[in-house]
């Protein structure tokens, strides 16, 4: 991290709390933090410290990104999306194998043009019933309007760490509006048993199972993927 002006510094949540004040930063950002808490300093830019952090996080399940602090402002993931200035929103996995500047331009085609009102990947090595079917329904990578989400920022909050690709199928569907399935052949995301080891990689999945049932409840994941498979665009 300190060759891309990055510092990762521990603290404990009472000194931190005691810190924030004097940034002109609420404290009670501190209650919503659980176990060990670190903090990411970025002396180039605001950016790098989130990107590094994204792409670490992809090995390491335990951590999980709460926050940030910009321009002396404690924004959450919702403010963030808040803080977005386009009019539409890019999600992309940090660990993503492949891609290329053609897979993103395919990706946001469908929805720039209006012919869909979500956009969503099918990577060559999704699993097998999600490509039989033509839909990943958890994918990380989508494109999607910005107004689809603002209306229910403050619901991100609560969301488990695997929570959030089901939460925007819930808001799509509600909208009713066309998805976009695209293809994208020669981009791979890394199995969590490469990543962790066989037994980690399971315990990970098991984790990102739980926390989309904690979202969704299984009859509704079911008709979450029945009613996107009759909105995806032919």
């Amino acid at each position: 991290m300190r060759s891309e002006d990055v510092e990762l510094v521990m603290t404990k949540k009472t000194l931190l709390r005691q810190a924030l004040p004097g940034l002109n930063i609420d404290a009670s950002v501190v209650d919503g933090l659980e176990g060990e808490v670190a903090l990411a300093f970025g002396f180039a830019d605001e950016v790098t410290p989130a990107k590094l952090l994204a792409k670490f996080g992809k090995t390491k399940d335990a951590l999980k990104m709460k926050g940030a602090v910009v321009n002396g402002q404690f924004l959450n993931a919702s403010e963030a999306i808040a803080l977005a200035k386009g009019e539409y929103l890019l999600l992309v996995d940090a660990d993503l194998i492949g891609l290329s500047p053609a897979d993103i331009t395919a990706l946001i085609a469908p929805v720039l043009s209006g012919r869909a009102g979500l956009s969503i990947s099918l990577r060559r090595n999704a699993p097998w019933v999600w490509r039989r079917i033509g839909l990943d329904y958890i994918s990380g990578e989508r494109v999607l309007p910005k107004a689809l989400i603002e209306p229910r920022l403050a619901g991100l909050a609560n969301l488990p760490k695997f929570g959030f690709e089901v939460f925007l199928n819930e808001l799509c569907i509600a909208a009713a509006r066309p998805v976009a399935v695209v293809l994208w052949p020669g981009v791979i995301s890394p199995m969590k048993a490469a990543k962790y080891g066989r037994w980690r990689g399971l315990q990970a999945d098991i984790r990102m199972i739980g926390d989309i049932f904690r979202s969704v409840p299984a009859t509704r994941l079911l008709r979450q993927i029945i009613v996107m498979r009759r909105l995806r665009l032919r």
